[in-house]
């Protein structure tokens, strides 16, 4: 649940009169309270950034970002505090997507005995790649770079990054009780069709960060031809039909396998819903039949009580279920991203397409949690 969490139990040291300290002794002392902060950081907080640590470009623009002064937690509790505002010049050059991260560093400070270094100043790093974050890094912004000379710019609108802007849509937030870390993957794939909806996903992780003791994040498009481990569930949406080759449809046969849930959701734009056929052959190739969902299944209790799952502007047919997936034609994703191309769809319908969708992804996370708690 907690990438990086310390392992193992903490001893506590208690001293008695005459007792010797040498080192060991005092470093376990003072390593138990850092230990406590750290757990007490992730297990309440969560890794991500806690406030401030802001991207913004430069006026004029130019090569360089300005960061705000913020505090994050990183995936193993450490605090990473940046007390003053920062500018970053980018110095990549290579044309593609360029990741601004910040890293916890510990490095000497002022003090030395025999050519140890015994005072330690918490820091951070910040710096640039072309790879996605590390391990133990937090994403600050990332921008698609067209070429050395063109400046960066704040997005002009935010939801919709263009070249050379400043794209916040992946920043991960700390806050809050975290009772589980839920990693949403989109599923693009070849053909004519395109993957959908994925503004409404960031409106729905965002959701989900914000109402409820679960943290959420976009993982972005994920290609079933990759590694799926990065993510604990997938959405996969389409508005036609389509067929997944025999490599993709092992590859997602081994995240079923693993624990992974498979959320899947029409935008039937046709009355033929052919990606609703698609997606229910699909299941039974995986060998993962889908069957209608009954009025007492845990998914329409599971944070917000729903006594069937919501319709959008009276569309779709009745929700399918089955072994780790769950299917609708309901077209939550458009409703997710308020309306999308669709006229008249009210504010209530809205508010119960983001909350439905709260359900689907905390019960698909509980299922895949489980499996990692119980496999032998």
């Amino acid at each position: 649940m907690l990438r990086g969490f310390l392992q193992g139990s903490i001893e506590r040291v208690k001293g008695f009169e005459g007792m010797r300290v040498d080192a060991t002794v005092w470093n376990q002392a003072h390593d138990f309270h850092l230990y406590q902060q750290m757990f007490h950081n992730l297990g309440f907080h969560g890794a991500g950034i806690a406030s401030g640590l802001e991207v913004f470009a430069q006026n004029p623009s130019g090569r360089s970002l300005i960061i705000s002064p913020g505090i994050a937690v990183d995936q193993r509790g450490y605090l990473i505090i940046l007390s003053k505002k920062e500018i970053y010049p980018l110095t990549i050059k290579k044309k593609g997507k360029v990741y601004l991260n910040i890293q916890f560093a510990e490095v000497p400070a002022e003090g030395s005995s025999q050519g140890h270094p015994y005072r330690f100043r918490q820091a951070y790093r910040i710096q640039e790649s072309q790879n996605p974050p590390g391990e133990f890094e937090i994403e600050l912004a990332r921008v698609e770079i067209t070429g050395e000379k063109e400046p960066i710019t704040d997005a002009v609108n935010p939801f919709h990054p263009e070249a050379n802007q400043i794209d916040l849509h992946f920043r991960s937030y700390a806050g809050g009780h975290i009772r589980g870390q839920i990693s949403l993957g989109q599923i693009s794939w070849e053909g004519e069709g395109k993957a959908l909806h994925t503004d409404g996903l960031f409106h729905l992780v965002s959701h989900i960060n914000s109402q409820t003791p679960y943290r959420a994040e976009f993982a972005g498009e994920v290609s079933l031809k990759g590694d799926l481990n990065g993510s604990n569930l997938l959405y996969f949406s389409g508005d036609r039909s389509f067929q997944l080759t025999a490599e993709e449809e092992k590859s997602l046969t081994k995240f079923l396998d693993g624990g992974g849930f498979l959320f899947g959701n029409g935008c039937p734009q046709v009355p033929k819903n052919e990606f609703g056929f698609a997606f229910n052959d699909l299941a039974t190739k995986l060998k993962r039949q889908l069957s209608q969902l009954k009025p007492d299944h845990p998914i329409l209790k599971t944070h917000y009580p729903f006594s069937y799952p919501p319709q959008v502007s009276g569309e779709g047919r009745p929700m399918m279920i089955g072994d780790g997936l769950v299917y609708c034609d309901a077209d939550y994703g458009c409703a997710w991203s308020g309306g999308g191309a669709k006229a008249g769809i009210s504010r209530e319908e809205i508010r119960s397409a983001l909350e439905f969708g709260t359900n689907v992804l905390i019960y698909g996370y509980r299922l895949w949690y489980k499996h990692q708690m119980t496999k032998s």
